[in-house]
């Protein structure tokens, strides 16, 4: 980890041990995908990949009323890419490889800066940085947010993979064409808006660096192609969806969704004070990376100073302006209702990626030179937060066993196995995705109807009909929580709560009055 140290043998083994040790942080959270509960209802790695299964049984991508109802609030890449999972056929397996989808989108564009670019790029390569990659993984496997975002099937994890690359393309754009580069960039800054409209930021936050390290003419052409490509993207998904669906779905019912308190000032104090809470050790450890390398003897050697050789010989600049650029949108979307702490993860993960940078950087891996004084300062920083998040972390580590027969014992398990052999002849309102695999059909969930019910919207009557099982007996919730019984009554008062089902030990099983005993 550090260049002409004492003892590299501890930096060595603590980085192979934080290797290994993230490894299994990764492996169990793709095995408990499955059953990972994010909020009180449980597990929406499930429903979110319900979406892309009623897409694929040929459901529009956004219903106005005309299709199931499923949480449809975000750009078409989500979904898409989710695609691959549905090769399998258990659904655990769907689930699992769905979350691994996820892993690959968040972590591989994040790994890309951390390698050797250009000509004799492995002789280049040393500890330094995988060691801070590492970092960035420990940060992930030990923040919530990030953890969210990383595992869980949802737009998160496209959104933040596709607006890294975009960085990514146009930061090291000196060891490939320049005009590839910036096209490339452009691209997966279009990808990662349509995936999630929340990071349109990034439509402004690159350019902003781009003007900074090469001047306007650079920025605003930049620019100019990003809004061409997001016109053109646009008008391919009008072309292809319904634009009601489309325009209800996101852009109506986000607007609409209320706050998550009548005084707005107050809500937008509380998740400011959080959003910096959660990101108070990123940002603490970037002003020290920043003020070493600041008071370095050596850089005053390398003559004049230069504010535009000087962006451009620190990549990470484009990732801390992300994550700046970012934070309005992470605190807005953390002020409305159902806003969780992944609404967090654009600032932290570029943020994230900021910080391991300039750490890879000071500790001998940048283009600039550094005095050993600061190499040592950097590696001791490294050591400290890695230390610390291992411990933090570490307690949190669960028994392979117990994880195995939690798979064994899914909710969406005994759900798809019930429908598989009871087809049509219940309702699963919180496990969509089990029936979609089992029947063939995709029905509303009680989650998405919540978000247009929450928005001021509702499915009309016949809409509604449409995608409840027409001949059922029961509907079950395998996992209970608070206003399933409202929605139940308000829908089907011909049904009451009570009844027993074998398999379903925990659930909370309503039956059709006729039809009991």
């Amino acid at each position: 980890m550090v260049k002409n140290g004492r003892d590299p043998y501890f930096y060595f083994l603590l980085a192979a041990y934080s290797a290994v040790f993230v490894g299994v942080c990764v492996v169990q959270e793709l095995l408990i995908s499955p059953n990972k509960e994010f909020f009180v209802m449980g597990c929406w790695n499930a429903i979110r990949l319900a979406w892309t299964g009623s897409i694929l049984l040929g459901e529009p991508m956004y219903p106005f009323q005309d299709g199931p109802v499923l949480s449809q609030m975000y750009g078409p890449v989500g979904p898409l890419v989710y695609i691959p999972a549905f090769v399998f056929e258990s659904i655990n397996q769907v689930i699992i490889a769905g979350a691994l989808i996820s892993a690959v989108l968040y972590f591989f564009p994040a790994a890309l800066p951390f390698l050797p670019q250009g000509k004799g790029a492995l002789k280049k390569f040393n500890l330094t940085s995988p060691g801070c990659f590492v970092l960035f993984c420990l940060v992930t496997v030990s923040s919530r947010a990030l953890s969210y975002s990383a595992f869980a099937v949802h737009a998160d994890a496209p959104a933040l993979g596709f607006g890294a690359l975009a960085c990514w393309f146009v930061c090291s754009r000196k060891q490939r064409g320049q005009t590839a580069s910036l096209a490339a960039s452009v691209f997966f800054l279009t990808l990662s808006i349509m995936a999630k409209q929340t990071f349109l930021p990034l439509f402004f936050a690159v350019p902003f660096y781009l003007g900074l390290a090469e001047g306007f003419k650079k920025a605003a052409s930049y620019a100019l192609s990003s809004l061409c490509a997001l016109a053109l993207a646009l008008a391919l998904t009008v072309t292809f969806v319904d634009s009601q669906g489309l325009i209800q779905n996101t852009v109506s019912i986000p607007l609409r969704t209320p706050w998550i308190m009548a005084d707005r000032g107050l809500a937008l104090w509380e998740v400011t004070g959080e959003l910096l809470e959660k990101s108070f050790l990123l940002w603490i450890s970037m002003l020290w990376c920043w003020l070493v390398a600041s008071y370095d003897s050596a850089c005053f050697t390398q003559g004049p100073f230069s504010l535009k050789r000087w962006i451009k010989d620190h990549p990470w600049l484009v990732y801390l302006i992300a994550a700046v650029f970012l934070v309005p949108a992470s605190v807005l979307t953390r002020v409305k209702w159902g806003g969780a702490l992944n609404a967090f993860s654009p600032t932290l993960y570029f943020l994230a990626i900021a910080l391991c940078l300039n750490l890879s950087e000071c500790a001998g891996a940048g283009l600039t030179k550094y005095s050993d004084t600061v190499r040592r300062k950097a590696v001791l920083l490294w050591c400290l937060l890695t230390v610390g998040l291992l411990i933090t972390r570490f307690h949190e580590v669960r028994n392979f066993k117990e994880i195995f027969q939690d798979l064994a014992q899914s909710d969406h398990v005994l759900a798809y196995e019930f429908a598989r052999k009871n087809p049509g002849r219940a309702y699963f309102p919180n496990n969509p995705l089990s029936t979609i695999l089992a029947e063939g059909k995709a029905y509303h969930c009680i989650f998405g109807l919540n978000d247009w019910k929450k928005a001021g919207f509702a499915p009309e009557p016949e809409h509604f009909a449409n995608f409840v099982p027409a001949q059922m007996k029961y509907i079950i919730f395998p996992q209970r929580s608070r206003w399933e019984t409202e929605f139940v009554f308000g829908r089907f008062p011909q049904y009451s709560d009570g009844a027993v089902l074998e398999g379903f030990p925990n659930a909370l099983v309503f039956q059709k009055e006729d039809a009991r005993p």
